[in-house]
């Protein structure tokens, strides 16, 4: 199994808080979520989570969507 990293957005909704929208998982590639926050998809993105679950490791990339930078 390779060590593939998934990204999950969290959104901020006015009056409720914090949420994170349902997604398939082949679209929680680092390709595909930079797309959808650019065109608009995620609602107010605040943070997005990168975790790898052959590894175990979890951290937050929010800087990195932010600034187009890679890791």
């Amino acid at each position: 199994m390779t060590a593939r990293a998934f990204y999950l957005v969290i959104c901020d909704r006015p009056g409720e808080g914090p949420i994170i929208y349902e997604t398939m998982v082949a679209w929680m590639d680092r390709a595909t979520v930079t797309r959808h926050i650019s065109e608009g998809q995620y609602r107010n993105p605040v943070r997005v989570i990168e975790f790898v679950p052959v590894a175990g490791t979890c951290r937050d990339a929010t800087h990195e969507f932010l600034t187009g930078t890679d890791p």
